[in-house]
């Protein structure tokens, strides 16, 4: 309840002017109502910003271990022998899964780049240590290469045209055959010469056999009808 300073009547709570001397009303503990703020008070990460902020933290803790294993090995050579696996190891975790996502964009060309490099050397450098470059020419490069170009031909394949799930499946299975045939293919021929290949054949067979029926679900409307009937209703 608040009065005139001049007359000394009771006014209002909402008036500006005294109703019987007109003098200003004048209310100096009014609290003053805050308009709303434009911007939010909290604070928002995209999807993107925030997985990059966690694959920096997994870099960090990846690198400090890393750090004091190699002043360790510095301090004790004699005892430290096991520091190149884990600091080769991190390196190798580091460029196949925490590279990519530190990216502002994912690009699978450069994802699939970097990891078939990255998975070359950390190969060949465990034939350096044990000292068996033969195993290393005879199947490691030779199925990492293959695997590279399957990796690639298949994203090469999908960005030429859109394709649907059933046509996508159907390549990744006959990419799965051609690639458990050349592993088999490269490690018989390194531990027994001559051209042998056995157990590829059935997994491949079964593969071929998934990739023909999604074929032909592709193109047979009736029979893609039929499935979205028995699975949707």
């Amino acid at each position: 309840m608040s009065y005139c300073v001049k007359c000394g009547v009771e006014l209002d709570e909402n008036v500006k002017k005294c109703p019987l001397c007109k003098t200003q009303v004048i209310k100096p503990y009014k609290e003053e109502q805050q308009e709303p703020s434009a911007y939010s008070a909290e604070l928002y990460i995209p999807a993107k910003y925030g997985r990059r902020i966690i694959a920096f933290y997994l870099s960090i803790g990846l690198l400090i271990p890393n750090l004091i294993l190699i002043a360790f090995r510095l301090m004790f050579p004699s005892v430290s022998g096991f520091v190149k696996y884990v600091v080769a190891t991190s390196l190798f975790c580091f460029f196949m899964f925490l590279f990519p996502l530190l990216q502002k964009k994912i690009h699978p060309h450069i994802v699939i780049g970097v990891g078939f490099f990255d998975l070359l050397l950390y190969l060949a450098f465990f034939a350096y240590l044990f000292d068996d470059g033969e195993w290393f020419i005879k199947i490691a490069l030779p199925i990492t290469c293959v695997f590279g170009v399957l990796s690639v031909s298949f994203l090469i394949w999908i960005k030429i045209t859109k394709r649907n799930w059933r046509r996508k499946a159907a390549f990744l299975f006959v990419e799965i055959a051609i690639m458990t045939l050349f592993s088999e293919f490269f490690f018989t021929r390194y531990y027994k010469p001559g051209f042998t290949v056995k157990y590829s054949i059935i997994i491949a067979i079964t593969c071929l056999s998934f990739a023909l029926l999604f074929i032909i679900a592709d193109r047979n409307n009736k029979l893609q009808n039929w499935i979205s009937k028995k699975f949707t209703i």
